[in-house]
């Protein structure tokens, strides 16, 4: 009897510990993050080709554009990436910037060639 209230014990202590992660106090869906990782990724390459560095004014219109506070942005990053669910993100971000840049497919394929460390490709 004595061991099976520890072993119940351990159960529960070993499930009530399983959210190890608190979820943000405003936390941005999945999509959200999704729209907003691509519209900075496509933006990034488009200021790598003006001279200066103007990115992180262009990640504060974004945010604000999206009416997103940066510190929500930043929380439910860390959030999503403790909670192993950062690829499914990243892979509507992905989604999103091919639908609106096609031919960023071939770009991505030959990237992914010369790095075969990188398993995701293009849907």
């Amino acid at each position: 009897m004595k061991k099976q209230l520890i072993f119940l014990f351990l159960i529960l202590i070993t499930t009530a510990c399983t959210e190890y992660v608190d979820v943000p106090e405003k936390p941005l869906s999945k999509n959200q993050m999704a729209e907003i990782i691509a519209e900075m990724t496509l933006r990034q390459q488009e200021l790598l080709a003006e001279p200066g560095n103007k990115m992180q004014k262009e990640t504060q219109k974004i945010l604000k554009k999206h009416k997103i506070k940066a510190e929500d942005f930043t929380e439910s990053y860390k959030y999503y990436i403790m909670k192993k669910e950062m690829d499914e993100v990243l892979n509507k971000a992905q989604d999103i910037i091919l639908k609106e840049h096609p031919d960023a497919k071939k770009f991505i394929e030959k990237k992914l060639k010369g790095n075969p460390e990188i398993t995701s490709a293009p849907r």
